[in-house]
């Protein structure tokens, strides 16, 4: 419904345009000429930053987005029920800290990027970059989704990626 109020007064003028242009001009190559020229006026009218935007969104993707695990930790087999991590424990003792901080990367674009930290005695195990569009002007604020990436990152368990069950051979 937002979409039909955001693109109605572009496609009102559009087809005045349209409607004058039929009228007015005798010949049919100039009424195609009129149409498509116009036409491709308002698309990039509203859509001139989808391009470039999506274009910077997938260099910082592939640059550095992910999940970076730079050492992992055994502890002993007390903080682990059946082979399962024993999360309320580790936070319990305060074996870990978790820093997070969003900053906008381009503000034109609507880019930013998350940057996660998980840290063991101020030592950073783990760090996760997930950068995040949310469309160009018009999808800004007309259709508010955005897209991540990594997309999964979310879902994953990082502190079994970390910490790992010591062997008692």
């Amino acid at each position: 419904m937002i979409l039909l109020i955001a693109l109605g007064p572009y496609v009102l003028v559009w087809s005045i345009i349209v409607a004058l242009s039929l009228v007015f001009i005798k010949r049919a190559l100039y009424k195609a000429v009129v149409i498509v020229v116009f036409s491709v006026g308002i698309w990039l009218f509203l859509f001139w930053d989808t391009i470039p935007a999506r274009m910077e969104f997938n260099k910082l993707c592939e640059k550095d987005a992910g999940i970076h695990i730079y050492k992992t930790i055994e502890i002993g087999s007390g903080y682990f029920d059946n082979g399962v991590l024993d999360y309320d424990r580790l936070k319990e003792e305060n074996m870990y800290a978790y820093e997070s901080r969003r900053t906008s990367i381009n503000t034109k674009y609507n880019i930013s990027k998350l940057h996660n930290s998980l840290l063991i005695d101020g030592e950073v195990y783990l760090e996760i970059f997930v950068y995040s569009y949310k469309g160009g002007w018009f999808f800004n604020r007309f259709i508010p989704k955005g897209e991540d990436c990594p997309n999964d990152w979310a879902r994953k368990n990082y502190l079994t990626m970390i910490f790992k069950e010591k062997n008692n051979d």
